[in-house]
Formats: structure tokens, sequence, C-alpha cells
């Protein structure tokens, strides 16, 4: 059963068990129960359309990335 909602803001210790079953002391994240470490972080884009935007911007990085050692190279 879930703890009666927070206020917004409220930041509660962690509460999640670590490797050595003792109590997570780190702060939840604002309006949830757990931390950034226990508190099940975004995987990645699911949709086909996510998927393909983030694998634009990869290019797009990529691109960048390659034109800036290119132009340390040649000056």
């Amino acid at each position: 059963m879930r703890s009666p909602a927070r206020p917004p803001g409220h930041r509660a210790p962690c509460g999640a068990l670590t490797r050595k079953k003792q109590p997570c002391r780190a702060l939840s994240e604002p309006g949830r129960q757990r931390c950034r470490f226990h508190g099940g972080q975004s995987t990645g884009p699911k949709t086909p359309e996510g998927r393909a935007r983030i694998a634009e911007a990869q290019r797009r990085r990529w691109a960048a990335w390659r034109a800036t050692k290119k132009a340390q190279e040649d000056g």
C-alpha cells in the first residue's frame, strides 16, 4: 500500500534497501517516494517516433564532433 501523498517539493529519505541491507539515506525526488538512484529513471524512448528522434540527434551530434576533430587536425 502506498503512503499518503506528500506536499509538492517535500523530500523525505528514500528508504530503499541498499546492497548492505541498510536503508538508503539519500533524499527522495520532489513529489516522489524514492531517490534518483532507486526511483526508476527513464530507460529511453520506446516508440518508433521517439527512437527516430534520438537517432537523428545522435547523427547530428557525431557529425558536429567529426567536424570539430577535422578542424583541429587541419589547423
